[in-house]
């Protein structure tokens, strides 16, 4: 049995996805870990590359794209170890960053879940966990009060602060550590959530079982941020970027309807409508004031997010929405 496994989600990823096993090699000794890439039928010649550069991958290969939440379940069930870390394609790990994670886990045995700190390549602070989709986070958002805490990080780690490790509501999903033994007693990542917010429906239900869900930002690592899906199909086009949206949105009111009452949906859906619309109005300004300045992908999420969050809640459709 090894240390720990490492399962990597690919989906037309090569060259990154190379990368990220590179920095295992790199990072941790050979006989830890193994390493589990699950392919989503990429088109790409991911397979080969990886056959050829590392021949002691475990590669599980899906016939169709099965979403992420089904990837991971199928890349846990040929893991031979008792912790997990569960990356993107998109993960440059550093130095100690994954066993600072893994030691957290085995010390700190009533935690299910750690994430690390992620970076972006300039080693700037990413947002690394956040609130539960719902009214409390969309309030916070439309307020700004959600944005404060990341400055005071970056301002802390600007002045050589030492951080601690804290609990949070839920880990973003670009990589984590995770016991076996808790997610054998909440059966998995549910696969109704293809893609998005399947991390934060994950931390709810292990927090609902009685686990800690852990921020340890001791452990840092460079996040491409949304580099393992930019390589979609037409993911770059007017279309491919409204489809992601959709996917974002929906997946939000997913996770609200299987863990909050009937009662709280509408209620939730409108205040994502006001939310989005602020927003919309709040960059349209920027872009006047400061004119030179490119603001084009940041008004174009907010008003097609505004308009699938007003269009939900306008039809009623919602209730389309499986969580089973």
């Amino acid at each position: 049995m090894k240390e720990f496994s490492v399962i990597i989600v690919s989906y037309n990823t090569c060259k990154i996805t190379l990368q990220c096993i590179e920095s295992i090699y790199n990072t941790c000794q050979d006989e830890q870990f193994e390493i589990i890439v699950v392919d989503n039928a990429s088109k790409d010649d991911s397979l080969i590359q990886i056959q050829k550069n590392y021949p002691k991958v475990i590669i599980v290969q899906n016939e169709a794209n099965l979403g992420y939440a089904a990837a991971v379940n199928r890349g846990i069930k040929l893991a031979n170890s008792d912790f997990f870390i569960v990356s993107n394609s998109d993960i440059i790990f550093l130095p100690n960053s994954i066993q600072l994670l893994i030691n957290y886990l085995k010390e700190n045995p009533g935690s299910a879940i750690v994430g690390p700190q992620q970076l972006f390549p300039n080693r700037k602070l990413q947002r690394s966990y956040n609130d539960f989709h719902g009214i409390k986070r969309s309030l916070k958002e439309l307020f700004f009060i959600n944005a404060i805490e990341p400055i005071c990080d970056s301002i802390k780690k600007t002045m050589n602060c030492n951080f601690k490790e804290k609990e949070v509501e839920y880990l973003d999903g670009g990589v984590n550590a995770i016991r076996r033994t808790a997610l054998e007693t909440i059966n998995g990542y549910d696969e109704n959530f293809f893609f998005y917010s399947e991390e934060a429906d994950l931390c709810y239900r292990f927090k609902k079982e009685g686990w800690k869900v852990v921020f340890l930002p001791q452990s840092e690592l460079i996040h491409l941020r949304g580099a393992s899906s930019s390589n979609e199909p037409n993911k770059e086009s007017k279309e491919g970027k409204t489809d992601g949206i959709i996917a974002l949105a929906d997946s939000k009111i997913r996770f609200c309807k299987k863990h909050h009452s009937k009662g709280y949906l509408p209620f939730y859906i409108a205040l994502q409508t006001i939310y989005n619309f602020s927003f919309e109005l709040y960059w349209k300004a920027f872009s006047i004031i400061f004119w030179k300045k490119d603001f084009s992908n940041r008004l174009f999420y907010f008003k097609n997010t505004k308009k699938i969050f007003y269009t939900r809640f306008k039809e009623k459709e919602w209730k389309k929405i499986n969580t089973i």
